[in-house]
């Protein structure tokens, strides 16, 4: 997206070091979708600005091409430690049923595209199961039903008796 999430977050932890009510500030990785990823494009090639162009993706609340808060994502990411990464429409769609299967969160796509990041971030080895992760889920999923459908299909349409919802549960 515009990159202000993750620089407000820095800034918040920048402050808690500062009054002294925390050690340290955590590594941030941001995460954008392929089809809208500016900054992580800067910051894979050690880039100080920030290339505009168009942007396409189907998590529509990130899909920023002109990103407003760039240069403060960007020094956040770096001076944090962290990284940017991208994940395509096809990571994003699958982690919407496995974040509500796992966390009963019902995200959509740019709620869900951080969930994607970590799946990617584990399956690669960067992240280990004694890491301490926070994840930053921005969106419900009923801001995009139609995308929840793609990724999980329509809802059973069940009578309400007892006995016909038995049936279609098994």
């Amino acid at each position: 997206g515009d990159g202000c999430i993750i620089s407000g977050i820095y800034k918040g932890f920048l402050d808690l070091k500062e009054l002294g009510i925390t050690e340290s500030i955590p590594k941030i990785v941001g995460v954008q979708a392929e089809g809208a990823s500016p900054l992580a494009e800067a910051y894979e090639t050690g880039s100080e600005k920030v290339q505009f162009g168009p942007a396409e993706t189907i998590a529509d609340s990130i899909s920023v091409g002109a990103p407003r808060n760039w240069a403060k994502a960007l020094r956040a990411v770096r001076k944090s430690g962290g990284v940017m990464i991208r994940v395509s429409d096809k990571e994003i769609l699958d982690s919407i049923p496995e974040l509500a299967r796992e966390t009963g969160v019902f995200a959509e796509p740019a709620g869900a595209t951080s969930f994607a990041g970590f799946r990617k971030m584990a399956i690669q080895g960067k992240v280990g199961p004694r890491d301490k992760i926070a994840l930053v889920v921005t969106g419900n999923g009923l801001k995009d039903i139609d995308s929840a459908r793609e990724a999980v299909g329509n809802p059973l349409e069940v009578e309400p008796e007892l006995r016909d919802l038995e049936k279609v549960l098994g």
